[in-house]
């Protein structure tokens, strides 16, 4: 080998060092290559176009320089491939071994696959490990290390066996090679940024040796102690030669920090470090900065945006930006569960795996599958046909949709399910099937033809969707196989793990989320500077910790050692000066005093810089300012809440409806039947009475409502259930038929959960109503299923009522309603404090009431698990011997006390019926708060709501 050495140049930290460093170092002939992706996406900004040969990913360069060397190669190992590989493994271990939790974990999985791929770079072989495991006292050390090597061996075992190889393999071989080799490169500069890797720094020296030119860019102050680690990797690596005293000027600030020079006062660089109260807050101040600057003359692309730990704060800032009308660019991660495609191929998958066609309603309506209104219609209504009625409603789908021109590409769905249920298949051949999945069908013409950015978020979610099924197939036995439900619930899971990294070029403000993005701002804003966020709190490797990992490096002294966790540790601070040195004119910290859980604390680091930076403000926008002074303000959106904010507070107006042709809409006719439950709300609030009577709203579902079981016992004829067994199956089979198009949207703990409380209220049922026919001896009476019971009430005009209870039992004189719905009114003779049970309960008993039938009463039950007896009065001895520890109660109209002796239901409540004639004859639908709203899921639309709207549990928002 020859002696030729690279050269390593240092060169100031923050973006611009590097600039200046690649305009000169970068011709035709060079190729630009980084340790990380993010380091060569910054350089490719600051490089224009054709300035450089060609930019390659740092593996890509490793790979290309082997083939020249002869490597036939085969396909590289993946990060997410390293840990199926992992999983594979650790499946064979017993239950007894520890790692073998990996199998199923995939957090566990891939700190394995990270700290086995730091052994491979620092040169650490299967051997070492045992040595080290066979060496150790400690027992403890001696099992974990023991352990580990056995994973390794049977890691690299499945890796062979899956025709992979390892990317250090490539750099292993370009090193055994013992001759010169004529590559047609002549330069090639390399962006040192992250932890080092021995094995890749032999690569960049071995590439000198061959007669290569090789540069390497290190940001760095070699004589700071905050870059003691990247001066140690200079060093070993090749020729330092240091650029940053003529690069930098004046401008070396950065090089004082977390050292004892004092300030300094050539710095001309402004520093605010500004607390907000919340983090929406923090970043609507950001923006409003960014935008005072641009409209004092600032450039765009001089304005820069630091965020590290974003996964919180970014989608917030882009919110917040999107509101404030600010357009920002960046590289950015999500979360590939949030994206729209995702979702509805995710709903599509899950509805085809079902029996239950009824499901493709939620994934027809998504706006990807573009549907005509009327055709979208059309089709929901002939899918829950097709479930009730067809014996096979995927067969019926598919001749259904047939018939339509514009929906007779959705058989092709229906052709590819079947398929799919043909038989239970390798997750190889489920990647395969996933990739036709959309095929000859619009829907990915549909989601090309929107906003470019949208496009692109798209297509690379379903690239990243097809990968992670074909890197799964690493995972399992050459002979395991999936049915569609276990692939529907493998794919469900895998992507609720993965990320979508996607690119805004929409604008000059740049968000970056790496320090290697920065490339130099004139003005720069860091957020979330926070102690744990910036520094990180010290954490060692949970794989292999510091006192592993020094018993591996004294068992293998030839070998470079592992760094323990005080590196890391150490090298926030010089990340934390890089940041700080990517600003020339204005730096702003920012952070929220306070987050979701506990009081924040800013970063000690921000001490060094007031000690370093003559200019340096402090400013607190307190929670209360929403807005800057209105003189102040720049946008739009801020004028008109400081506007709104600044004049007299308006409270909500009640709605009410104020035109003839919408009160004629929701006015009873009177000269038909009005329902018990209508005119008792319209006793205590109008609105709720025609909202929830007339314009057939329903209460959007906060959960999955429990309300759905409400109907069961009348459809069931509970009434007419021979025994307890019975009486349950025919209730849990209707209960599983309501369910079936609805637990799908749970996650599979929620849906067990739900099952539980549906048996409980079930059982309830059952068990109260056998006891309620023992006790009030039913055997006796005769049973009136269907009756509707009908009264007038004498006034202008004059109110028919109408009920119609679940069961009449009759005998005699004597008449029992059953409703198994229903508040239970625990006493009935108290109307002040809750007028519309009170009524609705003396109505129920007032219909009861004809000839020959002089004692009545009412049954009512409820998904609490209460029932309750009304009636008239106090002495009913003819339903019941005693309601004690019966487990249902009793309430009457008339009490026992002076106060309500009046044995007239109809004048008794004359007021409130009156009331209620009077809003239901008006129609304007106005509200009035009371204790009704306990019960009632309208506040929202309200605006009335004595809780604003709340409901506080999901047993809520269904009104009698």
């Amino acid at each position: 080998m020859a002696e030729r050495r690279p050269r390593v140049v240092i060169v100031p930290p923050g973006g611009a060092g590097l600039q200046q460093a690649l305009s000169r170092l970068v011709t035709q002939e060079t190729v630009v290559t980084a340790l990380e992706d993010n380091a060569l996406y910054a350089a490719k900004s600051l490089l224009g176009d054709g300035e450089a040969n060609e930019l390659l990913p740092f593996g890509s360069c490793v790979g290309r320089f082997a083939a020249m060397c002869g490597d036939t190669g085969l396909p590289r190992l993946t990060g997410p491939q390293s840990l199926h590989i992992v999983q594979r493994a650790a499946a064979e271990f017993p239950f007894s071994n520890v790692l073998h939790m990996a199998a199923d974990s995939a957090g566990l999985a891939r700190n394995i696959a990270n700290t086995l791929t730091e052994l491979r770079y620092h040169r650490f072989e299967l051997d070492d490990l045992r040595l080290a495991a066979d060496s150790c006292d400690d027992p403890v050390s001696a099992t974990r290390l023991g352990r580990l090597a056995d994973l390794y061996g049977a890691y690299i075992e499945q890796t062979r066996a899956a025709n992979r190889e390892f990317a250090s393999a490539r750099a292993e071989f370009c090193l055994r090679q013992t001759s010169a080799r004529p590559f047609p490169y002549r330069h090639l500069l390399v962006v040192l940024t992250g932890r080092r890797s021995p094995i890749y720094d032999e690569w960049i020296q071995w590439l000198a040796g061959q007669g290569i030119r090789v540069d390497c860019l290190l940001a760095a102050w070699l004589k700071s102690s905050a870059f003691a680690y990247e001066a140690a990797w200079a060093s070993s690596l090749g020729d330092v030669d240091d650029w940053t005293e003529e690069l930098s000027g004046a401008e070396n600030w950065t090089s004082r920090l977390f050292s004892d020079s004092g300030s300094d006062s050539g710095c001309r660089l402004a520093v605010r470090h500004e607390t907000m109260g919340d983090p929406l807050s923090e970043c609507e101040w950001v923006i409003r900065g960014i935008q005072s600057l641009l409209q004092s003359g600032a450039e765009p692309g001089s304005i820069g945006v630091f965020v590290r730990g974003g996964q919180e704060t970014v989608p917030v800032f882009l919110s917040a930006a999107d509101r404030l009308g600010l357009a920002v660019a960046g590289r950015r991660a999500s979360p590939l569960h949030a994206n729209g495609f995702v979702s509805v191929t995710l709903e599509l998958l899950h509805a085809m795996a079902g029996a239950d066609i009824r499901r493709m309603r939620q994934p027809l309506s998504n706006s990807y599958f573009r549907l005509p209104p009327s055709a979208r219609d059309s089709l929901e209504k002939a899918l829950v046909a097709l479930q009730a009625g067809h014996p096979e409603p995927w067969e019926g789908f598919a001749a259904l949709v047939g018939e339509n021109e514009e929906t007779a590409w959705l058989g092709q769905l229906a052709d590819w399910r079947r398929r799919a249920l043909d038989s239970a298949k390798p997750v190889r051949v489920w990647a395969e099937m996933l990739h036709t999945l959309w095929s000859r069908t619009p829907v990915l013409d549909h989601s090309v033809s929107g906003p470019r950015e949208s496009v692109e978020r798209d297509q690379k979610a379903w690239t990243v969707m097809q990968r992670t099924i074909r890197d799964a197939t690493l995972s399992y036995r050459s002979g395991s196989e999936l049915d569609f439900a276990g692939f529907v619930s493998l794919a469900d899971g895998l992507w609720k793990d993965e990320q979508i990294v996607w690119e805004s070029e929409q604008a000059a403000i740049r968000l970056c989320t790496s320090p290697n993005e920065l490339t130099g701002f004139d003005h720069l804003f860091c957020m979330n500077m926070l102690e744990g966020t910036l520094p990180r709190r010290r954490r060692q490797d949970p794989v292999l910790d510091d006192i592993d990992r020094a018993i591996l490096n004294a068992a293998c002294p030839g070998n470079e050692p592992l760094p323990g966790s005080e590196v890391d540790a150490q090298r926030e601070r010089g990340l934390f000066a890089s940041i700080c040195a990517s600003a020339r004119r204005t730096l702003t910290f920012s952070h929220a005093d306070a987050g979701e859980e506990r009081d924040n604390i800013a970063t000690f680091y921000l001490e060094e810089v007031k000690s370093v930076v003559p200019s340096y403000t402090a400013l607190a926008h307190p929670r209360s300012m929403l807005t800057p002074p209105a003189d102040e303000c720049r946008n739009s959106p801020d004028r008109a809440l400081c506007d709104a904010l600044s004049q007299p507070r308006i409270d909500f107006l009640p709605a009410r409806l104020q035109t003839e042709r919408a009160r004629a809409a929701v006015r009873p006719d009177f000269s038909k039947s009005v329902s018990v439950y209508e005119l008792a709300q319209a006793a205590s609030c109008g609105f709720r009475s025609s909202v929830g009577n007339r314009t057939i709203f329903r209460t959007p579902d906060r959960n999955l409502p429990i309300s759905l079981m409400r109907g069961l016992p009348s459809e069931a004829a509970l009434v007419r259930q021979p025994s307890k067994t019975e009486a349950k199956a025919v209730l849990l089979a209707l209960a599983e038929e309501k369910l079936a198009e609805h637990l799908h949207r749970l996650d599979d703990w929620e849906a067990v959960l739900f099952r539980d409380a549906v048996d409980r209220i079930i059982q309830g049922w059952v068990d109260r109503e056998f006891a309620a026919r023992e006790l009030l001896g039913l055997d006796e009476y005769r049973l009136v299923e269907g009756l509707e019971t009908r009264k007038e009430l004498k006034g202008d005009p004059p109110i028919h009522l109408s009920v119609k209870f679940d069961a009449i039992y009759e005998s005699g004189p004597h008449r029992i309603g059953f409703l198994y719905r229903g508040y239970v009114p625990r006493y009935l003779s108290n109307a002040g404090d809750d007028i519309e049970s009170s009524l609705l309960a003396a109505l129920l008993l007032f219909s009861l009431g004809s000839k020959p039938h002089t004692d009545f009463a009412v049954m009512v039950d409820s998904l609490e698990g209460d029932r309750a007896v009304l009636t008239k009065n106090k002495d009913a001895r003819w339903l019941a011997r005693s309601f004690w520890q019966s487990g249902i109660f009793h309430t009457s109209f008339v009490s026992e006390s002076g106060e309500y002796q009046d044995r007239n239901i109809d004048s008794h409540f004359q007021e409130a019926i009156n009331r209620a004639r009077r809003t239901l004859t008006l129609a304007e639908s106005r509200p009035s708060p009371g204790n009704q709203c306990d019960h009632c899921g309208l506040g929202d639309l309200c605006r009335s709501h004595r809780e604003f709207g709340e409901q506080q549990s999901m047993f809520d928002g269904v009104g009698l």
